[in-house]
């Protein structure tokens, strides 16, 4: 797929096509000079195609949607190897499947992007490593979720633990070149590591700290919420310092549990498909949990591990959404252990997917491939 490398920007009709054998980072380059973006990833690293494919959180959700929002068009090499390009329009069926549905309906080549205002940002990472103050961060963390309203500020909030190391990054991410007074003085009033400064999107996307998990093995888990609760986040805080002390003995161990702090309204966004986020009554907030480890033999250990830990956080969401959000959960697909079943990731939507794949794809040819299969 690295021979699919083009971006081109239409300032016509402000739209981006973009090739899927690109990183966001590419992207993000090529778009620069034009002072627009795209609804992208949020670190440095992460591929345009199956991002996209599986739904697509970005540091742009709070004010245009996921990715999946934000795609028009996809140009397609279906099945039976003929060459389509999916609308609304065109391929109804496909175009709502392809929204969250990753590979299941063919090989996606291009991406037909709707393109946003982009402007300096400010941002950047802080680390706090005093154990101590780690409930201060929880309560700052909770009031800003409460009580931020303005679309521009987001943060990316991870306990983080390796080789017996314990600490607790935030990224802090406002889309403009100076934030208002204040929005994030709660955060600054505790120790910490690191600077908050004025950067291109690019400089920021690089910031955040990804390279720690490089010749690693691994996995993500994930449970959505509705509401990011201090009991919840005493919950990470505690796996993150108990119960992932165990892996200190294991060789080159990770282990990370990150909140995704969204405004409820970015669910107002919502332009269907595959994967349900269609009220903002009860949005999807993910909760990412991922394990690092170096040796093949402990794959087991830590499989068994993440989905036992994520088992307990889900405990939590159910206790304290009243059932409100767990007895149907909706899993964010590109966070989901591939043991997942497709009913916590697309709910109602998957007897109609089913029968769309079965239609486009009567030879099952894309069960050649791997990933979640309809």
């Amino acid at each position: 797929m690295r021979r699919f490398h083009k971006v081109i920007y239409h300032a016509n009709n402000q739209t981006v096509d973009v090739d899927s054998g690109l990183i966001w980072d590419d992207v993000y380059s090529a778009l620069d000079p034009y002072n627009v973006s795209v609804v992208g990833g949020r670190v440095s690293g992460v591929g345009v195609a199956g991002f996209t494919l599986g739904g697509g959180y970005s540091w742009k959700s709070n004010q245009f949607g996921l990715a999946i929002d934000n795609v028009l068009g996809y140009e397609l090499v279906s099945p039976n190897g003929t060459i389509v390009y999916v609308t609304n329009d065109s391929y109804s069926d496909i175009f709502f499947g392809l929204k969250g549905g990753f590979n299941n309906f063919g090989i996606v080549t291009n991406f037909k992007l709707r393109a946003v205002p982009q402007t300096l940002v400010y941002g950047g990472l802080l680390i706090y490593v005093d154990i101590h103050k780690f409930d201060n961060i929880l309560t700052a963390l909770v009031n800003f979720h409460n009580n931020n309203k303005d679309p521009k500020a987001q943060l990316l909030p991870s306990f983080f633990r390796q080789a017996g190391l314990i600490c607790f990054a935030l990224t802090v991410f406002y889309d403009a070149p100076t934030a208002p007074k204040s929005t994030f003085d709660e955060f600054m009033n505790i120790s910490h590591v690191g600077v908050l400064k004025t950067r291109s999107f690019l400089s920021f996307i690089k910031a955040v700290p990804v390279f720690v998990t490089e010749g690693m093995r691994g996995r993500f888990h994930t449970v959505s919420v509705t509401n990011l609760t201090t009991r919840l986040l005493q919950e990470l805080k505690n796996l993150t310092i108990y119960n992932t002390a165990k892996f200190d003995s294991r060789q080159s161990s990770l282990a990370v549990f990150t909140a995704e702090p969204f405004l409820s309204t970015y669910f107002d966004k919502s332009q269907g498909g595959a994967y349900p986020h269609v009220s903002s009554a009860t949005p999807l907030l993910p909760v990412l949990v991922q394990f690092g480890w170096e040796l093949p033999e402990d794959d087991e250990f830590f499989i068994n591990e993440i989905k036992l830990t994520v088992d307990s956080i889900m405990q939590v969401v159910l206790n304290e959404e009243k059932n409100d959000n767990g007895t149907v959960q909706i899993r964010y697909p590109n966070y989901a252990l591939e043991t997942t079943p497709l009913s916590e990731m697309y709910g109602d939507n998957v007897p109609r997917l089913q029968s769309i794949r079965k239609a486009w794809d009567p030879d099952n040819v894309m069960n050649l491939t791997g990933g979640f299969k309809f």
